[in-house]
C-alpha cells in the first residue's frame, strides 16, 4: 500500500508539474496572442486613419475631377460656340465674296455703260413732262451694237404702240407721263433677255455679237413678251408668264410683222409664222403643255376670253382693281383673284370662274 501511495504521488507530482508547466505555455501563448491582437489593432487603427485620410483625399480628388468635367464642359460648349462662329464667319466671307462678284458685274455693266455706250431714244424725242399716255424707248448700247439698237427701237416702238391700241393697258392705268422704258445691251456675258418691270427696264446680255442671230434666240417676240410683263403684272408669276405669252404672240408679233415684216431684225426671218399666231395656237391646243398651273393653261385662259369679249376687256378689268405698289415708280401689282372677279363683273360671265379654276388659277 505504501508503494502504491507512492506511485500515486509520484503520478500526482508530474501532473501537477505537467499542469504548471502547461500553464505557463498557455499564459505565455495567450501574452503573446494578446500582444500580436493589441499590435493588430494599432495596425488596423492606423489603416482605419490612413482610410479615413485616403477617403477625405478621394472626395478632395472628386470634387477637383467634377470641376474639372465642368470646366471641360464649359470649354466644350465655348469650342462649339467658336466653332459655329467660324462657320458663321465662312458663310458671312462666302457671302461677301459673292457679294464682291456680283458688286463687280455690276460695276462693269455700269462701267460699259457710262464709258464706252451711247444713249439712244425714241423717234419721239427725249423724255419731257408732257401729257404722252405712253412711255417712251431709252436703250443704251455697245458702238458696235447700234444696227441692233436701231431694231430694238422699232420694235418696241411698234410693240408699245400696240399694248396701247389694242388692249388699252396704258389709257388711265398709269399717270399722265409714264417712265421711260429703259433697254440695256451688256456684252461678254451670259446670254439673257429679261424684264424688270417695277424700274420699267429690259436687259439684254449676250456672249458676243454671234449671239445675235435668230438662231440663238427669238428676238422679235422676246421684246414683245418682255414689254408684256411691263404693262401688266399680277402676284402670279405662271399667270404672268402666260399673259406675256398671249399677248405678244397672239396679238402683238403679227402685228409687228405687218408694219416691219421679216426686216425688223438686222438679220431677215419670218418672226410670225416662226414665233407668232400659228405657234401660239398650235401650244395651247396642246393638252401636255396646257396643264393647270402653267403659263400655256393661264394664256389659254385668256385666249379663250380674247375671242369672247375682245383683249380690251382687260384692261377695263385692271381699272377696276386696287393695285398695290412695288418700286421707286410706284409700278402697279394686280391681285389675280380680284382681277378675275372684275372680269366677271365686266362680261356677267360666272363661267369665267370656273375656267380660271379647271386651269389652276
Amino acid at each position: 500500500m505504501r508503494k502504491v501511495a507512492i506511485v500515486v504521488g509520484i503520478v500526482c507530482i508530474i501532473l501537477v508539474a505537467s499542469l504548471i508547466g502547461a500553464f505557463e505555455y498557455y499564459t505565455t501563448s495567450l501574452d503573446n496572442k494578446n500582444r500580436q491582437i493589441s499590435s493588430l489593432n494599432s495596425q488596423t487603427t492606423s489603416l482605419q486613419a490612413l482610410i479615413q485620410s485616403d477617403n477625405s483625399s478621394i472626395n478632395s480628388l472628386k470634387t477637383q475631377v467634377a470641376e474639372l468635367e465642368s470646366q471641360l464642359s464649359s470649354n466644350n460648349s465655348m469650342i462649339a460656340a467658336d466653332n459655329a462662329t467660324i462657320i458663321n464667319l465662312q458663310h458671312e466671307i462666302a457671302g461677301l465674296s459673292n457679294d464682291i462678284d456680283l458688286l463687280q458685274a455690276q460695276y462693269d455693266q455700269l462701267n460699259q455703260t457710262y464709258q464706252s455706250s451711247f444713249l439712244f431714244n425714241s423717234s419721239d424725242g427725249m423724255p419731257t413732262q408732257n401729257n404722252s399716255l405712253q412711255p417712251q424707248i431709252l436703250i443704251t448700247y455697245p458702238p458696235s451694237y447700234q444696227d441692233y439698237a436701231n431694231a430694238i427701237l422699232r420694235i418696241c416702238d411698234v410693240a408699245l404702240k400696240d399694248y396701247c391700241n389694242v388692249f388699252h393697258m396704258y389709257n388711265g392705268v398709269y399717270a399722265d407721263v409714264p417712265p421711260a422704258i429703259h433697254v440695256f445691251i451688256y456684252t461678254n456675258t451670259s446670254l439673257l433677255l429679261e424684264a424688270t418691270p417695277s424700274d420699267y427696264r429690259i436687259y439684254v446680255e449676250v456672249r458676243s455679237i454671234n449671239d445675235t442671230s435668230p438662231n440663238v434666240a427669238r428676238w422679235v417676240y422676246g421684246f414683245a413678251d418682255e414689254l408684256g410683263y411691263i404693262v401688266f403684272s399680277t402676284d402670279n408669276h405662271a399667270f404672268n408668264e402666260g399673259w406675256a405669252f398671249y399677248a405678244a404672240a397672239s396679238r402683238i408679233v403679227p402685228d409687228i410683222y405687218s408694219q416691219l415684216g421679216n426686216d425688223a431684225w438686222p438679220q431677215p426671218y419670218n418672226y410670225s409664222q416662226t414665233d407668232g399666231l400659228p405657234l401660239f395656237l398650235s401650244q395651247i391646243e396642246n393638252s401636255s403643255l396646257t396643264t393647270p398651273y402653267t403659263p400655256y393653261a393661264a394664256a389659254k385662259i385668256l385666249y379663250t376670253i380674247d375671242q369672247e369679249y375682245g383683249p380690251m376687256v382687260f384692261s377695263e378689268a385692271m381699272q377696276m382693281c386696287h393695285a398695290t405698289s412695288d418700286g421707286f415708280y410706284n409700278y402697279p401689282i394686280y391681285a389675280l383673284t380680284e382681277f378675275e372677279g372684275a372680269l366677271v363683273n365686266l362680261t356677267n360671265d360666272t363661267s369665267l370662274w370656273q375656267l380660271f379654276n379647271e386651269n389652276g388659277f
